[in-house]
């Protein structure tokens, strides 16, 4: 078992996720300071990055078709193409912290923080 490295890849701020890794290999990570989900090469060169309205904290989700799901704390959770374009994103009402899972049929769940009401 080897401890070092075979590459790195530094980000505009920390990352508190997990990668995920899809089928043709490309890894993806969202970093919370940036506000951005970074695609990588298995060689860990950049594909492209995505920029949200907040931090994520979320691990990103990879479907079967290659979409890639993640949340952030602008409060919507993003849908996007293998390419880094934008597919849809939806507003939740609650920064999301949770990491999106991608059922078989194709449904998404995510959870949300829960928005402070006044009494």
């Amino acid at each position: 078992v080897s401890t070092q490295s075979t590459w790195g890849y530094l980000t505009g701020g920390g990352i508190s996720s997990s990668p995920a890794v899809a089928v043709d290999g490309s890894i993806y990570v969202g970093s919370y300071d940036d506000k951005k989900l970074y695609s990588l090469n298995a060689n860990g060169t950049l594909r492209w990055s995505y920029l949200t309205g907040g931090g994520i904290s979320s691990s990103p989700a990879v479907a079967v078709d290659g979409s890639i799901y993640v949340g952030s704390y602008d409060n919507k959770l993003y849908s996007l193409n293998a390419n880094g374009t934008l597919r849809w994103s939806y507003l939740t009402g609650g920064g999301i912290s949770s990491s999106p899972a991608v059922a078989v049929d194709g449904s998404i769940y995510v959870g949300k923080r829960r928005s402070k009401q006044k009494q």
